[in-house]
């Protein structure tokens, strides 16, 4: 049976108290702004210049979302953060390799 979305092998009880419990909801998703990136990823000068080697990924780079991004469900930046280290990740590379 599965408890909290994880196997009951990798739970621990909790056996002192006291206990404390919060009722949470999503706020808060990331900055407004951020590091300034090209579709390289690569990190953007006030000039909008590349700066060489300095590459930046995930949910507080900027620019990447606009006005309909939909910060409501859980999970949706997911997809964003994976994908644009893997365009980060690829790219370093290139840049270290010389290619």
């Amino acid at each position: 049976m599965i408890f909290f979305y994880k196997d009951r092998r990798y739970l621990q009880p909790l056996r002192k108290p006291p206990y404390y419990a919060l009722l949470c909801h999503q706020a808060f998703h990331g900055t407004t702004g951020g590091i300034k990136i090209n579709e390289h990823m690569e990190v953007i000068d006030e000039e909008d210049k590349a700066i060489p080697g300095f590459f930046a990924a995930g949910n507080d780079t900027g620019g990447w979302s606009a006005d309909t991004y939909n910060y409501v469900h859980t999970g949706t930046a997911f997809g964003y953060a994976i994908n644009s280290g893997r365009i980060a990740g690829e790219n370093a590379a290139t840049y270290v390799l010389g290619k």
